[in-house]
């Protein structure tokens, strides 16, 4: 599961609901040393303005289950 925005509110909200009860997340943020490292998660760099940088964070995501 990938969580955009990571670094906001609702982002790191979401993150500990979701690890809480033991999902793995891959969290996607602009700038990955304002998110504390939470066990069961995968920090990854990535900006919707740098198209490069979405391929990577992306990569193994998928929309069903």
């Amino acid at each position: 599961m990938l969580i955009t925005g990571a670094s906001g509110h609702i982002g790191r909200r979401t993150t500990e609901l979701l690890t809480s009860v033991d999902h793995s997340v891959r969290l996607m943020t602009r700038d990955p040393q304002r998110l504390p490292c939470i066990a069961g998660s995968e920090t990854v760099r990535a900006d919707f303005n740098e198209l490069a940088t979405l391929a990577p964070a992306f990569s193994g995501i998928s929309t069903g289950p």
